[in-house]
């Protein structure tokens, strides 16, 4: 008995683990952007939209999520942060703000197919971590008159 229930916590923790380095789920579809009468409105979060935020609406991530938007006409990409909910037409995965779509290079098509992944920021203490780990074969002598 023992055995199995050591077993069964050593499986779920490593389900625990292969979950956690999952990477985040891609969405593909097509990604519109705001028009002008929607500047200075408040959107579903409470926040108030500007067209010169990088900001989205998204049906599913939570408010405040960052998302990595990537055209793939052109591969140029774009971070922008959930605020409101949308889009509602069928085969629409974003509405994202105008200055998010100008960066993407898509304001004169007006609809563009992305890919939609949410925004893991790197982490400082990692980034530190391999700084420190990087070794130098050149040892810097002080200068001694």
């Amino acid at each position: 008995m023992k055995r199995t229930l050591t077993l069964l916590l050593f499986l779920s923790l490593c389900a625990v683990i292969i979950n956690a380095q999952t990477p985040s789920n891609v969405e593909t579809g097509k990604a519109t952007y705001y028009g002008k009468k929607f500047n200075n409105r408040r959107t579903a979060s409470g926040t108030v939209y500007k067209r010169d935020h990088f900001v989205c609406a998204h049906r599913t991530y939570p408010f405040g999520t960052k998302l990595l938007i990537k055209n793939l006409k052109n591969e140029k990409e774009v971070i922008v942060e959930v605020i409101d909910r949308g889009p509602f037409k069928k085969g629409r995965v974003i509405d994202i703000s105008y200055i998010a779509a100008k960066e993407l290079d898509m304001i004169h098509h007006g609809v563009t197919t992305v890919e939609v992944s949410e925004y893991i920021e790197p982490d400082t203490l990692s980034i530190l971590e391999a700084a420190n780990s990087i070794k130098t074969d050149t040892i810097i002598e002080p200068l001694i008159n």
